[in-house]
């Protein structure tokens, strides 16, 4: 069942939807909001939904877990996405986590198609899915990186593909204003020289420099005044949605023309 709707409006009145729904929906409202103020208010960077909010209603007792991947497709508002402002070959797909109330990306096996204006992607699980044209998150710290070129850190180092909690400050760059955050795998924090901006992705390799991984942030442009370290999170995941085997792995981060490396160890 898909839901359209006017700038959230709906949610004005929430009965005229499923509980899962609505609270699916007023968290998504709630996130862009707070990337609307985080950008000083600058609605243009507000996240917004480009597709209808789609959800599979089950019977009572039986599982959202899959026992094998299955393909989902959402299509795309054609209209929200025409002109310069919307790239539709860069949307993704996102679902909902109700225990979380908070939404993350589903990248698997992802397919844009431009002909028949849709995203396809392999799920192993059901849930609220939504179109976004927002990236991967990526968290700003509160100390000043002083150094002239990347430098790149992850902790914890080696590491293991269970869910665990990271606290910020065992990897710097937060003081003693230090956030927690519940990840799957590892938390990369980089330090980016100031007036530095671009594209910026992580691309992770195996030691043969095979390459497993790509995730892309969107454009980033630092502060010109005072650069913070940036936290973002790899869960251990190849580009086909696996688990990557245990090893060491490389991680280079590049901003614009500008990149640096990591070295990261799976433990299984």
């Amino acid at each position: 069942m898909g839901f359209v709707p006017e700038a959230l409006g709906i949610l004005n009145d929430r009965r005229s939807l499923p509980p899962e729904m609505a609270d699916a929906m007023d968290a998504f409202r709630a996130q862009s909001q707070l990337n609307a103020q985080a950008a000083g208010g600058n609605k243009t960077k507000a996240i917004n939904p480009l597709s209808a909010f789609y959800d599979i209603f089950l019977p009572l007792g039986v599982k959202t877990q899959l026992k094998s991947p299955a393909v989902i497709t959402l299509q795309y508002d054609v209209a929200a996405t025409s002109g310069a402002a919307v790239d539709p070959s860069r949307l993704n797909v996102w679902y909902y986590n109700p225990a979380e109330r908070t939404y993350f990306l589903e990248e698997t096996a992802k397919e844009v198609d431009l002909l028949n204006h849709t995203v396809s992607v392999s799920v192993n699980h059901l849930s609220v899915f939504v179109l976004s044209n927002s990236q991967p998150q990526i968290s700003k710290g509160t100390v000043a990186f002083n150094g002239g070129d990347i430098e790149v850190f992850n902790f914890p180092n080696p590491f293991n593909l269970d869910t665990k909690t990271v606290d910020a400050s065992i990897g710097g760059g937060f003081g003693t204003a230090a956030f927690k955050a519940t990840i799957r795998g590892t938390m990369i924090r980089a330090g980016i020289p100031r007036h530095m901006k671009g594209a910026t992705e992580m691309q992770i390799f195996s030691v043969t420099g095979e390459r497993v991984r790509t995730i892309s942030y969107g454009d980033f442009d630092n502060n010109p005044v005072n650069s913070n370290f940036i936290y973002f999170d790899w869960d251990g995941r190849n580009d086909g949605g696996k688990d990557v085997g245990s090893g060491v792995y490389v991680g280079m981060l590049k901003v614009g023309n500008n990149k640096a490396f990591v070295k990261m160890a799976v433990i299984k």
